[in-house]
């Protein structure tokens, strides 16, 4: 879907308008500019977007910006309360909700980009900044997909790079919130709505930081929301790596030791027998050595005598132990001949999946530890990819395993299998894969797409038949028109 404004908030405000307004107060101004845009929207104006409102509506989105580079937060207070206008609206039709919603949001989104980080709090703009983050977090929540939760999931980026403190310090409450043994369930579900608002913000390497200790200081949460706190953990460290390439292959052979020393600290504070026993920390663990590999250079000599291990540091032997750990559990089912799949199982190909991404990130002669790499690649493509239990994986594991083979190993043979599975998980697994491939910004030792080429007809044949199973179990809503959360997905390809 495009944009449902035109392109040009860089105009001048017009100048009728500014003639209109210029002997009113600013917030007088600022209202009654909010307020003809409110009453142009659709929801207000009971039809779709026509040539003429469009235009209109362009003009006030263009002097919008245009005031909100003066007076942001009066601005943004008063776009939340429209949105909040337009998500409360009653006896509209699907269409004008949903271009009402997509015109606001793109409005405020363009006002936050205007704006610049500031440093130290301001009371205001914190409160300003809360509600913004409030009402994304409904959008979020009530959308499956689309561009509506794309721009949501935008605005609640932009505002974490704008306010970095003020996401840093609801945090810290929702991790003390669900670290407490007592706390209420109104403050539990609000803890747990920042920790998925977190997921959806890149931070810097400072805020990395400061995430990571604050994390460790209220370690361990309630034993319920220890998968919950690691999942936001591997999210923020996701985004930072695939923006951040170079720095994250840099730390491969020349540590930072403030990354380094809070990143173990974590990884140990994880590594209680009671959580290796649960296995929930070991994805993110594998990440937290992937960050701070500091000392693991050395273990290629030494891998097969234990003796060698006596003289390493402490926090070298307990990640040796760790990864020698991850590629037993691994092999043990890959070779056992009546595997049982267990929990321990599935967090060990997820950590194993992590690693194998990340070395996706770097140049192979970077990466710290190649030859655990090497071993794990064709197991975890055993379990996830060719064997039995692909049903027991969150699907988006399953492509990031798919992608990073291919950029690791390209193979034919897992092109083969998923073309021809009986499983339709692979075959979804397959185009998003794909679609992965095809759209994510390259780095120049990737394989490109070409490469599978040969394959289109097979490719465009299975893009049809996962659209016609998709539609089987969850149809086009009749009065919307709109397809269904995995058909949107991978009909961009």
């Amino acid at each position: 879907m495009q944009s449902v404004l035109p392109s040009g908030s860089n105009r001048p405000i017009s100048s009728s308008i500014s003639s209109q307004f210029q002997k009113q107060k600013p917030v007088e101004w600022i209202s009654s500019l909010i307020q003809r845009y409110q009453d142009q929207l659709p929801t207000n104006t009971g039809k779709p977007i026509d040539r003429e409102t469009r235009q209109l509506l362009n003009t006030s989105h263009t002097c919008i910006i245009n005031v909100s580079k003066h007076h942001l937060h009066l601005v943004v207070l008063a776009l939340v309360r429209v949105l909040k206008g337009v998500n409360s609206s009653r006896w509209t039709s699907e269409v004008a909700l949903s271009q009402s919603r997509l015109i606001v949001l793109e409005t405020l989104l363009e006002c936050l980009n205007e704006a610049e980080p500031t440093s130290g709090r301001n009371v205001e703009r914190e409160c300003c900044m809360k509600n913004v983050l409030e009402e994304m977090w409904i959008l979020i929540s009530c959308t499956r997909s689309g561009p509506i939760r794309n721009k949501a999931i935008a605005i609640v980026a932009r505002v974490g790079a704008l306010h970095s403190g003020l996401m840093l310090s609801r945090l810290e409450r929702a991790l003390q919130a669900l670290k407490a043994e007592e706390c209420d369930e109104e403050q539990n579900d609000l803890a747990l709505a920042h920790l998925n608002i977190m997921s959806n913000v890149m931070f810097t390497s400072e805020y990395i930081v400061k995430i990571i200790t604050l994390t460790n200081q209220l370690w361990p949460v309630r034993k319920e929301h220890l998968e919950t706190v690691c999942n936001m953990l591997q999210s923020i460290l996701w985004k930072w790596i695939e923006g951040n390439p170079t720095q994250f292959s840099t730390l491969q052979h020349t540590s930072n030791s403030q990354i380094s020393e809070v990143c173990d600290a974590l990884f140990l504070a994880m590594n209680t027998n009671e959580l290796r026993r649960r296995a929930i920390c070991w994805p993110v663990q594998m990440m937290l050595i992937a960050i701070s590999p500091v000392g693991l250079c050395s273990l290629e000599s030494q891998q097969d005598s234990e003796s060698g291990l006596i003289n390493l540091p402490a926090i070298v032997v307990a990640k040796k132990q760790f990864l020698d750990a991850i590629v037993t559990v691994v092999q043990t089912y890959v070779t056992n001949a009546r595997p049982i799949w267990s929990g321990q199982v599935q967090y060990a190909c997820h950590a194993a999946v992590n690693l194998c991404k990340c070395a996706t990130f770097v140049t192979l002669s970077d990466f710290f530890i190649f030859n655990v790499v090497q071993s794990l690649i064709e197991h975890v493509k055993s379990v996830l990819l060719t064997g039995f239990r692909p049903r027991e994986m969150d699907r988006k594991i399953l492509v990031d395993c798919f992608v990073s083979l291919f950029r690791l190993k390209f193979d034919n043979d897992m092109f083969r299998i998923c073309l021809s599975s009986s499983q339709t998980v692979l075959q979804l697994v397959l185009v998003e894969a794909l679609c992965i491939i095809s759209t994510q910004p390259r780095l120049h030792w990737w394989p490109k797409i070409d490469m599978i080429m040969s394959r289109s007809d097979q490719l465009r044949a299975l893009l049809m038949s996962v659209i016609e199973k998709v539609l089987e179990t969850d149809p086009i809503n009749a009065s919307s028109g709109h397809l269904p959360l995995s058909v949107s997905r991978v009909s961009d390809i």
